[in-house]
């Protein structure tokens, strides 16, 4: 799973470098499929430009993972439940699966 401010950075550093694909809304309309289907095997938003404001194209997977980011960091004490478990495992505190969860498979 992606964080979300990891994915806000990496889009934000895209646009600004000039790597994200922006695109007229009327170019869009002509290369819809395309787009798609860049969407889908770069797993990279496509920013769409319309007279009335930006909309996103964005794959499926990438936008289920955005919702399941936001559900996870709106459980209270997340963060630092995720931020104490990684300091653990970077301290080489872990525990085994068979250790957690009993050993062997009936």
């Amino acid at each position: 799973m992606v964080h979300l401010t990891q994915l806000y950075v990496k889009m934000y550093t895209q646009l600004e470098r000039g790597m994200m694909a922006v695109v007229k809304a009327t170019a869009a309309r002509k290369e819809l499929f395309k787009l798609i289907r860049k969407a889908l095997r770069t797993h990279q938003p496509v920013h769409i430009q319309h007279r009335e404001g930006q909309v996103v194209l964005l794959a499926e997977e990438e936008y289920e993972g955005l919702l399941e980011t936001l559900e996870l960091l709106s459980i209270p004490g997340f963060r630092e439940s995720l931020a104490e478990a990684e300091a653990d495992i970077a301290a080489g505190r872990t525990s085994s699966i068979d250790a957690v969860f009993g050993g062997g498979a009936d």
